[in-house]
């Protein structure tokens, strides 16, 4: 068993068994670099220095999230900011993929130029003030609609998208059109269920860039019952720094809430992206050499 485990890990051979040794070791001492930064924001999210006996000392607790959590304003956030997420995410795969899918079409008239209006975006944008100048006139602001349609449709995710369904062989779209089929059938019955790493890869960059809006909050929503998840979190740090900690034998408890922040608002994003992944690195490669 042991051989078999050997030639199976290290390969047959003295050279081959030194070379994939190097290179587990290497892997192995870049996945605890990769590692450390997670491990250290948790410990030290459970870490404070009890004085209660005369001495300082460090001691390990759950007061930080303790904290967070005794406050039901946080639940609210969550839940509103799922929703965000959920609804931003749906509706941006929807337009993105009905975007793209014209485009993928060698056929489509006036194709070339419709390319350039979508690429030209990627390079120029109009500014922060004319941005903030529109979603005022558009009367977003204090609206949880501005974390939702700004930024619905990405260039760049329309052009990973194109390129994803343009490797889609011609031949699928001409034996459904012989069939009978319209475009719109052909789009989310046959192109669609074929698309699902793209898809995966897509709602996953605009599910992290929803949950980690924070700028969005901060420049549009002045009214806390509209605010997200990482507005929250930041108010509750900057009110922690201010009105100090709740228990005197507590010095650190400033720092353990930084991190317990940074542990709340990353802790979904950890959770979810180990079932996307596999899509998710599929989809990267695909989407990213067709063209």
């Amino acid at each position: 068993m042991v051989n078999a485990f050997m030639k199976r890990n290290f390969g047959i051979g003295y050279r081959n068994r030194i070379f994939h040794s190097i290179n587990y070791l290497i892997f192995f001492f870049y996945a605890l670099i990769t590692f450390y930064p997670f491990l250290f924001v948790v410990l030290k999210s459970i870490q404070a220095y009890d004085v209660s006996s005369g001495k300082q000392r460090v001691i390990y607790n759950l007061s930080a999230y303790e904290m967070l959590l005794a406050n039901a304003d946080l639940y609210t956030t969550f839940l509103r900011t799922i929703f965000v997420v959920i609804a931003a995410t749906t509706l941006s795969i929807f337009f993105t993929i009905l975007t793209a899918y014209p485009l993928s079409r060698k056929h489509l008239k006036g194709r070339i130029p419709l390319l350039l209006f979508v690429i030209i975006p990627m390079l120029f944008s109009g500014g922060l003030i004319p941005t903030y100048i529109l979603i005022r006139d558009l009367n977003l602001r204090n609206n949880i609609l501005v974390y939702i349609i700004p930024g619905l449709i990405s260039s760049f995710n329309v052009v990973i998208a194109k390129n994803f369904l343009q490797g889609i062989p011609d031949s699928v779209e001409e034996s459904a059109k012989i069939d009978g089929a319209n475009d719109y059938t052909i789009l989310f019955k046959i192109f669609v269920p074929l698309s699902k790493p793209i898809i995966a890869t897509l709602a996953l960059w605009v599910a992290v860039g929803k949950w980690n809006d924070w700028m969005t909050g901060v420049l549009y929503i002045k009214d806390k019952n509209l605010l997200i998840i990482q507005n929250y979190l930041r108010i509750v740090l900057t009110s922690s720094y201010a009105a100090g900690t709740a228990s005197a034998d507590i010095l650190n408890m400033p720092e353990s809430l930084k991190m317990a922040s940074i542990v709340v608002g990353t802790l979904p994003i950890l959770i979810a992206y180990p079932f996307l992944q596999k899509y998710f690195v599929k989809g990267m490669i695909l989407g990213s050499i067709k063209g």
